[in-house]
């Protein structure tokens, strides 16, 4: 879920400095009531009203490690995830390269063809 826009924060608080009440703001700007409240003391506490920065730990893999396993792809599709990951020198495992391939719109289908039969 994306943060609202500093435009939008903006707005808010122009409303209630205003006179207007939390509860008229929340519904003409389409937001919850309890973010107008936490808007509010935000601002009345530090000033700003600029989002907070995302929570969580930074991605195993960075762009230019997905940048070489989609080349890698790109050059021999038949690759599996152990000769992604040896070829490329990564130290991630095989599940974390197996993500990154999902992100990218990579898909595992299994060869229709068995050894020898004949479609019917």
């Amino acid at each position: 879920m994306k943060a609202y826009s500093d435009d939008l924060r903006e707005k808010v608080l122009k409303a209630l400095q205003s006179g207007q009440a939390a509860k008229e703001v929340a519904p003409r700007f389409d937001v919850g009531i309890s973010w107008v409240y936490k808007i509010r003391k935000r601002f009345c506490d530090t000033g700003s009203y600029k989002a907070l920065p995302r929570s969580g730990r930074p991605r195993k893999l960075n762009e230019e490690d997905v940048n070489k396993i989609s080349e890698m792809i790109k050059i021999n599709p038949s690759l599996t995830l152990d000769e992604i990951k040896e070829k490329g020198k990564f130290t991630t495992s095989c599940t974390t390269i197996h993500r990154v391939l999902q992100r990218l719109g990579y898909t595992y289908k299994k060869n229709t063809f068995c050894g020898g039969t004949k479609p019917r």
